[in-house]
């Protein structure tokens, strides 16, 4: 019972540790988009929301460019994988 308490415990600290970016409340010419601390993903706002993607499986988020890009190109400094 003491490691089902502590175990759920923990998943929650790490679940409500992670912030959910605030997006504009309107969207512009273009889209907006917000680095994950994974830099496998990356936030896209819409209508006001954020909205959780995957770069595709060897890329990272590219935050200059907006796009996902080649580690090496993207130049992530966060936590990933």
């Amino acid at each position: 019972m003491y490691y089902t308490v502590l175990f759920t415990l923990a998943a929650f600290v790490a679940y409500s540790s992670q912030t959910v970016p605030h997006c504009p409340a309107r969207d512009g010419a273009q889209p907006t988009y917000i680095p994950h601390d994974d830099c496998t993903k990356f936030y896209e706002c819409s209508n006001g929301e954020p909205y959780l993607f995957d770069c595709p499986a060897g890329l990272h988020f590219n935050p200059d460019k907006n796009v996902c890009d080649w580690p090496q190109d993207a130049g992530c400094r966060r936590a990933t994988e």
